[in-house]
């Protein structure tokens, strides 16, 4: 994360996902304190479109997609309003397993404003 002060710029974290489908799903991310900085809370929803032209999602393996991303962060003591644009690629899918890689640009908007990069590698099981 980039800002104004003096936050630490790289945190590791995890999270879940409700995964409706590429089109909508809301995800919900935590990183700990590093330090004295406090607790990073990113919760999000939005979706994501395939390009037709590279398969329109169908294939089980490398299908790229795109999307945006609204909601509510938390960043060490202050709250923030959330915008992120992604990009990504299913690495896997199947009926029973989808495994894919995400990079997402985010901005928190809020009495201090905050840029940041997102990587994520999720793994999700319908049930």
């Amino acid at each position: 994360l980039t800002s104004p002060g003096s936050l630490k710029k790289t945190r590791l974290g995890g999270g879940a996902s409700l995964h409706f489908s590429r089109s909508f799903t809301i995800d919900f991310d935590a990183f700990p304190d590093p330090g004295n900085e406090g607790l990073a809370v990113i919760t999000t929803a939005g979706g994501a479109v395939y390009s037709e032209f590279l398969g329109n999602g169908q294939r089980s393996f490398f299908n790229p997609f795109i999307g945006f991303r609204l909601g509510y962060g938390y960043l060490g003591k202050e709250s923030h309003f959330v915008a992120a644009a992604e990009v990504g690629v299913e690495l896997f899918k199947n009926d029973w397993l989808l495994i894919d890689a995400t990079e997402r640009a985010l901005g928190l908007v809020g009495d201090n404003s905050h840029f940041g990069v997102q990587t994520t590698l999720g793994a999700s099981v319908p049930f």
